[in-house]
């Protein structure tokens, strides 16, 4: 591919790599954007993903799924962005998820499953927004979630919000979000032998007050955290100190924007500006406290938005369909 397009930095549509005999992805060298999706599925012979060190965006989904030799993610250490969903399932050699430290906001799914090594997730440790449902299911020597900490909203989905389920050694949810994380789907903890530890910030938080109709399912798990309500008791005891942190003022709560940027503010006196990726100013708002919708009139691709207020400021990057 880099051969006959040289020149080449961005693909328009999917890139497909299913069932071929590969071992590197350098033809894709020179790729920064991909507008579509980036699946590589059954691909024996595939270590790493050498070759997609420039990506910094994938359009809609990425899925890597039983790559069976697939043992870093490296090479990902530009994304930024996923539009779409984010998978990575049935890798058996892949023991961490180092190399995605860049990537702050996933626009549908953040699903990790069945991946028989793996035994950490601080790669997602950057990750801020999930747009529908957070997985994290069948991993059977994942001892913790240390790497989600950062997350401050799981949009949810058809799906719901969170699973997480079948983790054989999982024995705390310590690291899953903060209490700040606003969730706004069902939430599954189900069928993890060792979890005893599931009062956390985000999800004593969660339970405090759920969304209207918001199906729970917690069981399946040790004692203090086989049921709803013995985590909502050990919730209760809890220090309130151990709930303290610093409040974020600004949040991105939808990613990628369709036609406005909707965002929360804590903060009722500010700007909000709006750039393309050249550092051209598109549009700038005054900001409003709470929820709100404004209006954004770009052609497609990435945007930065600058928020700030008084001492806060906050920049974020977000995609425009």
């Amino acid at each position: 591919f880099i051969l006959t397009y040289p020149n080449c930095s961005q693909i328009n549509g999917d890139v497909t790599i299913d069932e071929v005999n590969i071992s590197n992805l350098n033809g894709l060298a020179n790729i920064v954007t991909i507008t579509g999706a980036l699946e590589i599925r059954e691909v024996p012979a595939l270590a790493n993903l050498n070759g997609l060190q420039n990506l910094q965006t994938v359009g809609t989904d990425l899925i890597l799924r039983e790559v069976e030799g697939l043992s870093s993610l490296a090479a990902l250490s530009s994304l930024t962005s996923v539009g779409g969903e984010f998978t990575v399932r049935s890798c058996p050699d892949l023991i961490d998820l180092n190399g995605v430290q860049n990537l702050l906001h996933v626009g549908l799914g953040l699903i990790i499953r069945d991946c028989e090594s793996l035994t950490s997730i601080e790669g997602l440790s950057n990750v801020t927004f999930v747009g529908e449902i957070l997985e994290v299911v069948e991993n059977p020597v994942l001892t913790n979630l240390t790497g989600l900490g950062n997350i401050m909203t799981i949009v949810g989905g058809d799906e719901g919000a969170l699973v997480i389920e079948g983790n054989a050694l999982l024995t705390s949810l310590e690291g899953l979000g903060n209490s700040y994380t606003v969730m706004t789907g069902d939430v599954t903890i189900a069928a993890n032998g060792l979890l005893s530890l599931c009062a956390v910030p985000s999800i004593c938080s969660y339970l405090q007050n759920p969304p209207a109709g918001a199906l729970i399912t917690i069981n399946t798990n040790l004692l203090g955290c086989n049921s709803q309500s013995e985590v909502q008791t050990a919730c209760a005891l809890l220090d309130t100190d151990y709930f303290a942190g610093v409040v974020v003022p600004f949040r991105v709560l939808q990613n990628p924007v369709v036609d406005a940027l909707k965002l929360h503010s804590t903060e009722d006196k500010g700007t909000v500006s709006v750039y393309d990726a050249l550092g051209r100013k598109i549009c700038a708002y005054a900001l409003q406290k709470g929820a709100h919708h404004y209006a954004v009139d770009a052609a497609s691709g990435l945007l930065i938005v600058v928020v700030e207020s008084g001492e806060h400021k906050q920049v974020f990057k977000v995609l425009h369909d």
